[in-house]
C-alpha cells in the first residue's frame, strides 16, 4: 500500500486544502480522538466540512481506486 499512497500523496501535494499524511500509531495515541483503529493500515479521510468524523477507505488497495475515493469526498 505505501506505493500507492506516496504516490497519491505526489499527485496531491499542490492540491490547495489537502494533505495525505502518514501517523504511526506505535507512537501516536488517537485513543482520545475518537478514532478506533482496528486494522493496519488504516486509511481515514478527514474532510474540511466534517473534521471529528473522519470516513474510512475500504476499497481495494490501489491507485485508481484510491484517487477516485478521495475526489469523491472532496468538497
Amino acid at each position: 500500500m505505501m506505493p500507492v499512497y506516496d504516490n497519491v500523496a505526489r499527485k496531491t501535494r499542490e492540491v490547495e486544502g489537502f494533505l495525505v499524511a502518514k501517523m504511526d500509531l506505535s507512537v501516536n495515541d488517537v485513543e482520545g480522538f475518537g478514532i478506533d483503529i482496528v486494522e493496519y493500515p488504516t486509511i481515514l479521510l478527514f474532510t474540511k466540512t466534517d473534521k471529528q468524523n473522519p470516513i474510512e477507505f475500504k476499497g481495494e488497495r490501489n491507485e485508481y481506486v484510491f484517487d477516485k475515493f478521495i475526489r469523491s469526498h472532496a468538497t
